[in-house]
């Protein structure tokens, strides 16, 4: 019949979505394909919903299935494959370094305290609550107790997690489970799976040092010690200050990161000169014009080669990496960025920026190590010290930096370093730089390994103890500072003084012998051009910018605080 004007909205019932099961099936494949060929994040989480009011997600899960000692694909899985790629998407958009092999989605749903004894314990499940008011995906070991708290309202949620398949699961299935979007652990891999009691038991020796006791140390606290009342004095008198009032005078100390620049095409079209300050870009900004990062990718891709061994599906050496007891499997991902180019020329816009990416290992998935991680930097009062010994001496002060510094750091000298197994981002896949379910084992440190400074800084000055100083001269390391490496004659006087910030090196004395300690340390490592502070040129060093006017040096921070403001 005709409709002769609009419905008002207050008489308009909403209804769910009531199809005949054929029909909503259709509806889910149909859907689900058109949003993967226009991906839109929201209305893919509308998807979801909607098909789980109409109760298509009940009794099905989608990926693999165990019961028993049988595993295998499940019929939704099978059946459905363009909906189970989209909820991938979904979870991966929430957690890009999730990893799964099977998802579910549960409406309204009421579990009490339990245990996933049957999933990876070696894997997290990754929950994620549709149309909340701010998203966010819930990780948390299958293994832990867990449950679901009261709510009111309508709940979907969508679970993905990883069945432990005990080793029954093929390359072929892999590749498949990748196909749909879906990320496998590498404990799902069939080269990893051993029985346990094939496994040889880790002993880590702890070293406990007992500490005698002092008497002081065990007397009591008097039952009428109380913490000391605060006033003021005020023109009436002596006002009590409220212990509330007393906490917010406590001093705090907070920091705030910006993680990612958005839009940074704008931001470097509206440039107005060379880039001052590096800028962390969003990866789906990186994404939309990846063209403008292939150089910058393949760039980098051959920079890691040195510090990777490639393991491909079938090889002895794959299995051989998988199966060491002691290899920590950690995903990897591309960080990047736009930074300063040093050689930046005014009437070239295009070498304003100068666009980097980095390959790194997500140390924060790594397993507790016993190896110490600490590695001591150059702090600032030694680089105030030593620039007053320089300014004392008539010194000039150079900077340079090793160029990829944790690529030539080897993994493996002593016998507590530690086992990766990387996986490669899909991305470099898609490029084509490599192989279908390739992975790495690090054979040199990368960034982000929680282990790598103190690998980088342990060889540094392993070989830095090797080198021979220029003839006529001594270099002994510091031992309150041990970054500071102090350069003297034959008569024992200080020549020159070099500070190290993991891989920045600060070298202060006269401008021939800066020339001859840079020539040692290039000759065990490629490095920047030296750089000597001038009225002309300015220089960096521990997130300072030092510059030079007349006979007076001076310390700033003016790039970092122009950017805050």
């Amino acid at each position: 019949r005709k409709i002769p004007k609009k419905t008002p909205a207050a008489e308009v019932e909403l209804r769910a979505l009531d199809l005949a099961k054929a029909d909503l099936e259709e509806y889910a494949a149909q859907r689900s394909k058109v949003l993967l060929d226009k991906w839109d994040y929201y209305e893919a989480l509308r998807l979801v919903d909607e098909l789980a009011e109409a109760k298509f997600f009940e009794d099905r899960t989608f990926g693999i299935w165990r019961h028993g000692g049988a595993v295998g694909w499940t019929t939704a899985f099978k059946e459905f494959p363009d909906v189970a790629r989209v909820m991938a998407k979904v979870v991966l958009e929430l957690e890009p370094e999730a990893t799964f092999t099977a998802i579910c989605v549960m409406r309204n749903s009421q579990r009490g305290q339990h245990r996933d004894s049957n999933n990876d314990e070696k894997a997290n499940n990754y929950l994620v609550i549709v149309f909340v008011d701010k998203l966010r995906c819930t990780t948390f070991s299958p293994r832990k107790r867990h449950e679901v708290l009261p709510w009111e309202g309508t709940r979907t949620m969508m679970v993905a997690y990883t069945p432990q398949a005990m080793g029954k699961i093929t390359q072929e299935m892999i590749q498949q489970l990748e196909d749909h979007g879906y990320v496998p652990p590498l404990s799902q891999l069939p080269e990893y799976f051993i029985l346990e009691e094939q496994r040889a038991p880790r002993v880590c020796p702890i070293n406990v040092v007992e500490e005698e006791a002092h008497q002081e140390d065990l007397t009591p606290i008097a039952d009428n010690d109380q913490e000391w009342d605060m006033f003021l004095d005020v023109e009436d008198g002596m006002v009590k200050v409220s212990p509330e009032a007393t906490a917010l005078l406590r001093p705090r100390v907070a920091k705030v990161e910006v993680n990612y620049t958005p839009d940074i095409e704008d931001v470097i079209n509206s440039l107005k000169g060379p880039l001052e300050v590096t800028h962390t870009v969003d990866p789906k900004d990186a994404m939309a014009h990846l063209s403008l990062w292939k150089d910058a990718i393949a760039k980098e891709m051959n920079t890691v080669e040195v510090a990777i061994s490639r393991l491909q599906v079938g090889t002895p050496e794959r299995r051989e990496w998988l199966q060491n007891p002691r290899a920590q499997r950690l995903p990897t991902k591309m960080v990047f960025t736009i930074k300063p180019n040093s050689k930046a020329e005014l009437t070239n816009r295009a070498t304003w920026v100068k666009r980097k990416v980095r390959l790194v290992v997500c140390g924060n998935f790594a397993a507790s190590e016993t190896m110490s991680l600490y590695t001591e930097a150059a702090p600032s009062e030694a680089v105030r010290t030593g620039l007053v010994i320089a300014k004392r001496e008539g010194w000039s002060v150079g900077i340079i930096d090793i160029v990829a510094a944790f690529l030539k750091t080897p993994i493996g000298d002593d016998e507590g370093d530690p086992v990766i197994v990387a996986t490669p981002p899909k991305l470099l896949q898609e490029l084509n730089l490599i192989q279908a379910s390739e992975l790495w084992g690090l054979v040199r440190a990368l960034y982000g390994l929680r282990q790598s400074p103190v690998l980088w800084s342990r060889h540094r000055d392993r070989r830095m103890d090797a080198m021979k100083p220029p003839t006529g001269f001594a270099m002994m390391r510091g031992r309150t500072i041990s970054s500071w490496w102090s350069v003297r004659d034959a008569r024992g006087r200080l020549s020159a003084v070099i500070l190290i910030y993991v891989d920045d090196y600060l070298i202060l004395g006269p401008p021939r012998l800066i020339q001859m300690l840079t020539d040692m340390i290039q000759q065990e490592w490629d490095t920047s051009d030296l750089s000597i502070l001038s009225e002309e040129n300015a220089v960096k060093f521990l997130g300072m910018e030092l510059t030079l006017r007349g006979e007076e040096m001076y310390l700033s921070q003016q790039g970092y605080i122009e950017e805050l403001i």
